[in-house]
């Protein structure tokens, strides 16, 4: 273990705008981080060890460095001359210029860095700033609201003090920012103002003389507290109806008649003081209410044009993680609305609208289809598709879920779905579908590369997802094969598909330089530490940098994919890591980490620690003579943990019919679905000489019952249509909850058991843990259980994950090496 100090993560890939820079950071679990500068085609490279992060200016000439206690270093990358500021708490690139926040104990200043110049302008006691698309930066300075652009400042006629949530809109000739207000009875609002600069006309929304606003208030808190439509035409809000000062009761009234359970109700159970959203249109002093007491949630489509407004509330009770409602589509402009879809899943990416805001599409009936508002007309979009665009892999309880859509082409001509493998297009005019990849062939699955495609708009919690996907410039794909390979394809404006790279590693990360072609990525296998990768165009990737060199002069053992079936006949994978200086014929202990499906983890580097969250590292196991096995898992509903015990046993037995694992040596161990899943096999089979169960419901029933404070409800989604699988509740079939609970098959349980759990955790209630140690208290069987006072579902305290990682390591090797012996 002492050489675990040696060995560091590389975090935070960033390339600069112009390609010519890249920056990461290895974080080391035994020393001091650092941030590294490196020419992506070249040897310099520069070590800032103080750094915590970093950034590129928009040319990609400048990187910006933020230090321990607010310290920010602005370093020309030409010239290597450095400016250093304190007590800095925000700082921003604009095309021309860094704005950068400090705040000491007497004051907030605001000062502007020119990076072509050098120039900096100081504006004291500033409060509030917010900078425009075009680098426009207005503040709110010695009680005067001003932005500063080239070179200039520019003052506004307001001069009160407390002006709050500065916004520009989109063209960046408007702005509008709060004032606080307060009226009789303490009741707390805010004025909306507006103001052109190109007319320099005010307008103001006083919600206190509002007809539509009558006995509201403006909500004038969060980052979607004011907004402008793309068009800039409108100002979208939050308004609700003044909000009651809590009183402390010393007691509480649980009442079956409510629409939810008692927390949960206090804070949704009422419409009327919930934030909702509303539009102000300044030109005609206009107020449109879109969420209403009747329908309090709303999403926008991208255009501000019209939105889709609901009731969540409308069918409760009801127990699926995510409720349906009637969907109703308003007219902005009209405030007409009518019915677009009955009870509907409000589940995000289930639907959506389209760039320019002429369609919503959804998934409905196992298909996507298309609303054309403009015709209003509904239309099955993937009807032509002979193959599913349902998820059959998710193996849940609730309704199907779809394959996801990335969305749409910006110029709305195509809608994009995926089916297992591939990427298809639905052209809107005739609905015809075009299957762009071969991945079904391949065995390969295609995916954009959406983190490349930045959002058309900055999305707030009421608007729709939209991305900016122009196919005039291709497409970069991520492709996977079913054994592991991966690497990178591109659809090319003609929509023919040409291979980029795909190798037999792990790639993610791919990121690309804002004004050039150039592309950086992260390889690694389970055998190769991550390295950073550079291309452009149809070069070949080269290495920019490599992690963890010393690793080669290790014994590191090696990876592979095992194949195996289930009773069900269904084709399972698992990951096989061998030890350091695998022995073929030799028999090993193997330690099986158990969760859902995991194969797909093939190709990531493991780097061993001793401090990890849930007190399992595979590489501390594999580097000292075991075989680890992460085996895949797949559901049927209502039959949870029979099988997780089917794919399990399934697996193990796969890799004991090889001959090189001791059957009387091999410990089983999960955490949180994974501990559910460990506590409940180890009472049905004695394969296991030993186990660890972390952060586990053990006993169905009474956890399905469970009312978690934080999140205000109580288990039954989780059950009903979610991670745990039943799909019913226990009173439709007590016996399926008793069949696959841990708790009252405990009679049944030979196997050594330590289990641990933490007193804070806000998923799975610690209780859960210690009613399987009690019960195997009672019945004498062995385990330790450990509670953490302080801790939640993971193990966040250093010392204390430390301490726990070699707890379960001694836990292993005491019953699959030493007791062995």
């Amino acid at each position: 273990m002492a050489d675990y100090a040696k060995w560091s993560r590389l975090v935070d890939e960033k390339i600069s705008a112009d390609g010519k820079w890249v920056s990461y950071k290895l974080n080391y679990d035994y020393g001091a981080d650092t941030l590294f500068v490196q020419q992506s085609q070249g040897k310099k490279r520069i070590a800032f060890p103080e750094a915590e992060e970093g950034s590129f200016s928009k040319d990609g000439k400048y990187l910006a460095l933020v230090e321990k206690e607010g310290k920010l270093r602005i370093r020309d990358l030409g010239n290597n001359q450095e400016r250093t500021y304190l007590d800095v708490i925000d700082y921003e690139f604009t095309e021309k210029d860094l704005a950068i926040v400090s705040k000491t104990e007497k004051e907030q200043t605001l000062t502007v860095f020119n990076l072509d110049t050098g120039r900096e302008t100081v504006f004291e006691d500033c409060s509030e700033w917010a900078i425009s698309k075009d680098g426009k930066i207005a503040m709110v300075s010695k009680q005067a609201v001003q932005y500063y652009h080239k070179a200039a400042t520019t003052k506004l006629p307001f001069s009160d003090t407390g002006y709050r949530k500065l916004t520009w809109n989109d063209a960046a000739n408007a702005i509008c920012f709060l004032e606080p207000m307060t009226k009789a009875n303490d009741i707390v609002s805010f004025k909306i103002y507006h103001y052109n600069l190109e007319s320099h006309k005010t307008s103001v929304l006083n919600p206190f003389e509002s007809q539509m606003l009558k006995g509201q208030v403006i909500f004038g808190e969060g980052n979607a507290a004011l907004r402008f439509s793309s068009d800039g035409s409108q100002v979208f809000f939050s308004y609700s109806e003044p909000k009651k000062k809590e009183v402390k009761q010393s007691f509480e009234v649980w009442d079956t008649d409510t629409v939810y359970e008692y927390g949960w109700n206090k804070l949704y159970g009422d419409p009327k003081p919930l934030n909702k959203v509303a539009s102000w249109i300044p030109a005609e002093n206009k107020v449109v209410l879109i969420g209403t007491n009747e329908r309090p949630n709303a999403m926008l489509t991208i255009d501000g044009k019209h939105a889709v407004c609901y009731d969540l509330k409308q069918y409760e009770p009801q127990y699926g993680h995510v409720a349906p409602a009637d969907m109703y589509l308003k007219n902005m402009e009209s405030g007409e609305e009518k019915l677009w879809l009955t009870k509907h899943t409000t589940a995000p990416g289930m639907t959506g609208v389209s760039p320019k805001g002429n369609y919503l599409y959804y998934y409905k009936e196992r298909n996507w289809w298309i609303y054309d508002i403009r015709k209003g007309r509904h239309q099955n979009a993937t009807a032509t598709i002979p193959i599913a665009v349902t998820d059959h892999q998710r193996y849940e309880a609730g309704p199907p879920y779809p394959y996801y859509s990335p969305g749409w082409s910006a110029d709305e001509k195509y809608f994009i779905v995926y089916d297992r493998y591939d990427l298809w297009l639905i052209n809107v005019l005739d609905y015809s579908a075009r299957r762009i990849t071969r991945g079904k062939e391949m065995n390969v699955q295609f995916r954009m590369c959406e983190e490349l495609y930045p959002l058309a708009r900055k999305q707030y919690k009421d608007e729709y997802l939209v991305r900016d996907i122009d196919f005039s410039k291709g497409l970069l794909l991520y492709a996977r094969s079913d054994n592991g390979e991966s690497g990178y394809y591109k659809m090319n404006p003609d929509f023919s598909v040409s291979k980029v790279l795909f190798s037999n590693s792990g790639k993610n990360n791919v990121q690309k330089a804002a004004h050039t072609e150039d592309y950086i990525f992260v390889e690694e296998t389970a055998v190769n530490p991550p390295k950073l990768m550079h291309f452009k165009g149809s070069q070949p990737a080269k290495t920019v940098f490599q992690s963890n060199p010393l690793a080669k002069n290790y014994s590191w053992g090696e990876a592979e994919l095992i194949s195996y079936q289930n009773k069900e006949g269904v084709p399972l994978k698992g990951i096989l890591y061998k030890p350091a200086d695998y022995v073929p014929g030799q028999q090993y202990p193997m330690v099986v980490y158990i969760y859902e499906k995991q194969s797909y983890e093939f190709h990531d580097y493991i780097a061993p620690t001793e401090y990890d969250v849930i007190g399992f590292n595979a590489a501390n196991y594999f580097l000292d003579g075991y075989l680890v096995l992460f085996p895949d898992i797949v559901y049927t509903p209502g039959e949870v943990g029979l099988s997780a015990l089917d794919c399990v046993v399934a697996a193990v037995d796969k890799v004991k019919s090889r001959g090189i694992v001791d059957d009387n040596r091999i410990g089983l161990i999960g955490h949180s679905f994974g501990g559910y899943e460990s506590a409940f096999i180890i009472t049905q089979t004695n394969a296991f000489a030993a186990a660890v169960s972390a952060s586990a419901n053990t006993n169905l029933t009474s956890s399905y019952f469970n009312y978690l404070t934080e999140g205000r409800r109580y288990n039954a989604w989780r059950y009903e249509s979610q991670q745990m699988r039943m799909g019913f509740s226990p009173f439709d079939n007590w016996e399926a909850y008793t069949r696959n609970s841990a708790f009252p098959n405990a009679a049944k349980c030979q196997t050594p058991l330590l289990s641990w759990a933490g007193k804070k955790d806000n998923n799975v209630l610690w209780t859960q843990g210690l009613e399987f140690h009690l019960a195997l208290r009672r019945l004498g069987k062995k385990n330790i259980f450990i509670a953490y006072q302080n801790e939640g579902h993971t193990v966040k305290d250093p010392k204390l994950q430390k301490d726990l990682t070699r707890k379960i390591k001694e836990w292993f090797d005491f019953y699959l090496k030493e007791k062995a012996q």
